[in-house]
């Protein structure tokens, strides 16, 4: 937990114990990565029930080994437990567009581009703000490219409203929320192109 607690903002944090009861619940799982007997890595998967999804709810890397490959490492070994399973892996991001440290945003996307994700284009999303100020700016990116069938963008609303209800338990009849909802196109395109 001290790579997560050093790695993600406050807004962007979930309580520590909040963690733990989803482990014991069962609806999530914690990896960690391991060097020389020392984690280096870590990741939480939050499963949905009945869902072709997975959300990529955290992932960190000791500050001192980023840049070494580690994040890409662990990445694509949770793109193997995703194939297995045949499901996707959602991923919020950053927006680059709003706020500070826009390079390091930039940066996060590609990442994630460069280990074969795909933003999911003009798709509307705000991470709540899990220390109570203000909500965050984000971009939904998927692993694998999804074969985009005419039900994508309901499967996307879906999970959207999930991820709001259930995950993150916002209201549901709080208008902001519903808004963002009901702006999901029922077209989405995908692309993985690095943002320059």
């Amino acid at each position: 937990m001290a790579i997560y607690l050093a790695s993600f903002p406050s807004n962007e944090r979930r309580p520590v114990a909040n963690i733990a009861l989803q482990l014991a619940e069962n609806k999530a799982n914690l990896h960690v990565g391991i060097i020389d007997n020392e984690v280096v890595s870590m990741a939480l998967l939050w499963r949905f029930s009945d869902s072709e999804f997975l959300l990529l709810d955290y992932l960190a890397v000791k500050s001192e080994l980023r840049n070494l490959n580690v994040g890409a490492r662990m990445f694509q070994y949770l793109a193997v437990l995703a194939n297995k399973d045949n499901r996707y892996i959602i991923i919020e991001v950053e927006n680059y567009l709003f706020g500070d440290n826009n390079l390091q945003k930039k940066k996060r996307v590609n990442f994630y581009i460069r280990n074969g994700c795909y933003l999911l284009l003009d798709v509307p999303y705000k991470l709540p703000a899990l220390d109570g100020t203000l909500p965050t700016e984000m971009l939904l990116m998927i692993y694998p490219r999804h074969e985009n069938d005419s039900g994508f963008g309901l499967k996307v609303k879906n999970l959207v409203t999930d991820l709001y209800l259930n995950h993150y338990e916002i209201d549901a009849n709080a208008q902001n929320w519903l808004s963002i909802i009901d702006g999901i196109p029922l077209a989405i395109l995908q692309d993985n192109t690095e943002i320059i």
